[in-house]
């Protein structure tokens, strides 16, 4: 019999190929499988090294969390809003009507923060000096307020004569000290101050994260946190955490970790939708406790991908572990001074101590100067509330 008269049955077929044929068929299969086994052993083997260099990772993080008691921090810089920025995402119906962006152009204004974190008593004064946009006149004006946790109430204090200027004057009825315990509505951390948290590992990665104050510095939900690659930043190559999707617009969170640099996190991403919404880089500066947060530049950019707020912070002075008293995370409130509690809903004159206090309402035209002041006071403050909730817009976080 001839090679050519040499045939093989086809398995399942009946067809005939040549022996050599089906000889080099089954090397191909023999081969295929080894291939398949070899890619299946490969992936595992990556698989276990991902899972290495995770364990090891969220081990030096965990070490960061809990290398200091306590941290104060002031920094200097400056925030960008985008020529525009105002207009396309302003209230409708708030603004002037007249034409034309707002800003015009590209403003920028200095920007003063101090930080306060007290670790191991859950306390924390904030600090930001700046401005907020007046929607009504489409005008900025100056601001200083002290965000203000003891443990278990939140305290935010607007002074009067340090916020306004003579494009606005609060109202004599527009409260100056606000107090909140459960209802956190418009006073929590903004994006900005992720850095801060950031460079002492503070993962908002389970339970109520950092801002809602029920427990400012929450340990690390391992769960909540994937290999997902590598990337390079400034040179630096990084191992890039994620968590899992979260909510129905596909929302990842990314924190790009320097593994071999004291496991600093030196970028932060949140994604919606596969696109870059929030991006947060973080540098570091070595100090005799460890290397900790020396500047961080934020970036964000809207829903049609236009440009967003923007800012870059710069540490001016650091002290790790200070003296810390009771009387930094309160203030208490001087006499005549509008409060406005948020677990009531009502705001109050302060009378002084064992004296009644006295509902704004009740107030009569001599306190007021006009029962009139009652009406501009409550547009005041919500003129207040709709800029700043404009302007100083808190990101998403992720909530277990």
């Amino acid at each position: 019999m001839t090679e050519q008269e040499q045939t093989h049955a086809c398995l399942g077929t009946g067809e005939t190929i040549p022996l050599r044929g089906a000889l080099l068929f089954g090397l191909a299969g023999l081969l295929g499988a080894v291939l398949c086994r070899a890619d299946a052993r490969a992936a595992a083997a990556a698989d276990q090294v991902a899972q290495a260099e995770l364990d090891r990772i969220v081990a030096g993080l965990q070490k960061r969390q809990t290398s200091l008691n306590s941290v104060r921090y002031r920094l200097e810089g400056k925030v960008l809003i985008p020529k525009g920025w105002h207009t396309r995402t302003g209230p409708p119906g708030v603004l002037p009507a007249e034409p034309g962006e707002l800003p015009p152009e590209d403003y920028e204004y200095p920007q003063a923060l101090t930080y306060i974190l007290d670790f191991v008593n859950n306390r924390l004064r904030r600090e930001c000096r700046g401005e907020t946009f007046y929607l009504n006149k489409a005008v900025q004006f100056p601001t200083f307020e002290i965000d203000l946790f003891d443990g278990e109430r939140l305290q935010r204090f607007a002074p009067r004569a340090e916020n306004g200027n003579e494009a606005f004057t609060p109202g004599p009825l527009q409260p100056e000290l606000y107090l909140q315990k459960h209802t956190y509505f418009g006073l929590t951390l903004n994006y900005e101050d992720e850095a801060v948290f950031l460079a002492h590992a503070k993962f908002p990665t389970t339970g109520r994260p950092p801002g809602r104050f029920e427990r400012l510095f929450l340990p690390l939900d391992v769960g909540m946190l994937h290999w997902h690659g590598r990337g390079v930043v400034d040179g630096r190559s990084c191992i890039v955490l994620r968590t899992p999707a979260i909510g129905d617009q596909e929302r990842f969170y990314e924190y790009w970790v320097d593994a071999e640099r004291e496991d600093e996190v030196v970028r932060y991403r949140c994604l919606i939708d596969g696109r870059e919404r929030t991006r947060l880089d973080i540098r570091y500066r070595t100090t005799p406790t460890g290397r900790w947060l020396q500047s961080f530049r934020a970036e964000e950019t809207e829903l049609d991908g236009s440009r967003g707020l923007s800012e870059e912070m710069t540490v001016v002075e650091f002290a790790d572990d200070p003296r810390l008293s009771d009387a930094l995370f309160h203030v208490e409130p001087s006499v005549g001074m509008i409060v406005h509690d948020a677990e009531t809903g009502h705001s109050y004159q302060y009378r002084g101590p064992g004296k009644e206090n006295v509902d704004v309402s009740e107030l009569d035209r001599d306190d007021t100067n006009s029962l009139t002041w009652l009406a501009v006071a409550a547009l005041a403050g919500l003129a207040v509330i709709l800029a700043i909730a404009v302007l100083r817009r808190r990101k998403p976080r992720v909530a277990g």
